[in-house]
């Protein structure tokens, strides 16, 4: 009976333990959803997500940033992106993605040139593109920034971009305002989408919860221990 109870009290402390790392993790990748900037620092990032709806059509561009380089004269970014957007005609071309932009905030910022990767192209204005909601740079993979051409992101496609740009640069930059452009969309794939995102930083958990959630993986494996030693 002793041995009994003695199991039952190891079972409620290890559920109990397993409890606390599940709400300290749960923290630690808590990400704020009203954010629209993040830090621009070399070695971090941030999560990237646009969304929008032309005749009950969902379109959704979502995905990632990194901060590759972040030095005074030189930015290197990349990319990971994906088309999430409906399919209802199953058809080419249609809710493809065929830009998108992002603006850095700063002390200085004053971008001299743009490169990107592959067959997507990029314009930059200080002032501010007017033809794309006011983003600093556009990355696109049609004829120009404001469209035109079959090529893009289909619906389904991923891809990685790098994106370089050079200028003058000074701490402290953030990262802000990603925007999306759409084109076909819509029931009858007539449409045409120029839509704000949202912008939000990366999940990493801080050192002191991440101790928190050693200290709870080591309560686990003791517990355990003790629960094969009493079987």
């Amino acid at each position: 009976e002793m041995l009994s109870e003695l199991k039952t009290k190891m079972r409620t402390g290890l559920s109990i333990s397993a409890l606390a790392l599940a709400s300290a993790l749960a923290a630690a990748l808590a990400v704020p959803s009203d954010a629209n900037a993040v830090p621009l620092i070399e070695g971090g990032g941030a999560n990237l997500s646009v969304s929008g709806s032309d005749g009950g059509v969902d379109v959704l561009l979502e995905g990632m940033v990194l901060f590759d380089t972040v030095s005074a004269n030189l930015l290197e970014l990349t990319f990971m992106l994906e088309n999430n957007s409906d399919s209802v005609a199953n058809v080419n071309n249609e809710n493809r993605v065929t830009g998108f932009g992002f603006s850095i905030d700063g002390t200085v910022v004053t971008i001299t040139d743009v490169d990107a990767d592959g067959v997507w192209d990029a314009v930059f204005d200080n002032g501010g593109i007017n033809s794309f909601l006011n983003v600093d740079v556009c990355v696109f993979s049609g004829q120009t920034c404001t469209g035109g051409g079959n090529t893009g992101l289909q619906v389904g496609q991923s891809a990685t971009i790098g994106v370089d740009l050079t200028g003058t640069f000074q701490a402290p930059l953030e990262f802000t305002q990603f925007a999306g452009r759409f084109q076909s969309t819509g029931p009858n794939q007539e449409g045409s989408l120029k839509l704000n995102g949202g912008v939000t930083p990366k999940a990493v958990p801080e050192p002191a919860t991440l101790g928190v959630l050693g200290v709870g993986l080591i309560g686990l494996g003791f517990a355990a221990r003790r629960r094969r030693k009493a079987a």
